[in-house]
């Protein structure tokens, strides 16, 4: 885990009572201040009309718990694409929160007593529970998530039945990974997937090589997506030649040739971190 200045342990329901807290009442101040320009601006024949307080406060608790899971992933999530969600279980709809205001017997129009009731209604404690706990965790499932995503994306995945031919291969020391071409038939220049799906995968080994050190992987893809932007190449034209990864484009496939000294730092990502069985280098 990497080191961090936000501090778990301080990270309670009153913590985030307090900064919700002054969201809403700078919120309803504004909201009030709107309310009273909307109505001079009324008198003279101009109208505007302005946000309910339900409005205003689903949207204010939305960048609440927004703000947070930046906060959160930014500082836990060491560098990996796994990312808090507070949103999906805290979220208050709009509806919910005229709900609230309903059964509280608040009037919209009196803006303190909705950020009141609002307050009372959210449950502080459980969602600093969910934050903390998905933030302690975030950076492993951030690691299992790209070492699944790679695991499949090359075809490393062992399968349970009696037919299965592993899709790799290796030839000359190197480990050979096929990626088929959106479009066999799209003309004179790739599918537009095809760079997209070599960037994804620059975007998995950095988050890899980051854990594991950097060789040239993720400069690798990314110079593969970069010369596939372009037109066709020729058949059995080489990208980054030599290459800790080499590619190999044929005409409706790509071949993905991992050096040993990358090949084995790969298998060993994938061994500590990949949810999935991996093939045995052995079968193939």
């Amino acid at each position: 885990m990497t080191n961090t200045e936000l501090d778990l342990s301080k990270l309670n329901g009153e913590a985030l009572k307090v900064d919700l807290k002054w969201r809403l009442t700078d919120a309803y101040k504004a909201l009030q201040s709107a309310v009273e320009v909307n109505r001079q601006l009324s008198q003279l024949g101009v109208g505007i009309s302005t946000p309910d307080a339900t409005i205003v406060g689903s949207l204010v608790i939305s960048a609440f718990l927004k703000e947070w899971e930046s906060k959160l992933t930014r500082e836990y999530s060491g560098g990996t694409h796994a990312r808090v969600d507070l949103r999906t279980d805290f979220q208050m709809s709009t509806r919910e929160a005229r709900d609230v205001l309903y059964k509280s017997q608040i009037d919209e129009n009196d803006f303190s007593s909705c950020a009141d009731a609002l307050l009372a209604a959210f449950p502080f404690e459980e969602c600093a529970k969910h934050a903390r706990l998905q933030a302690v965790t975030l950076e492993d499932r951030g690691l299992q998530k790209c070492a699944d995503q790679l695991a499949t994306s090359l075809h490393l995945v062992r399968y349970e039945y009696s037919n299965f031919r592993p899709a790799v291969r290796t030839q000359d020391t190197r480990l050979i990974c096929p990626y088929n071409f959106g479009s066999f038939y799209f003309g004179d220049h790739y599918a537009s997937e095809d760079p997209r799906a070599m960037q994804d995968l620059a975007q998995e080994f950095r988050v890899l090589e980051q854990e594991m050190g950097d060789v040239g992987i993720t400069a690798a893809f990314a110079a593969c997506a970069k010369a596939l932007e372009g037109a066709r190449l020729a058949s059995r034209t080489k990208i980054c030649e030599g290459g800790p990864v080499e590619f190999v484009a044929f005409k409706n496939h790509l071949d993905m040739r991992f050096s040993p000294e990358a090949t084995d730092m790969l298998l060993a990502f994938l061994k500590l971190h990949s949810s999935k069985p991996v093939i045995d280098l052995s079968e193939v």
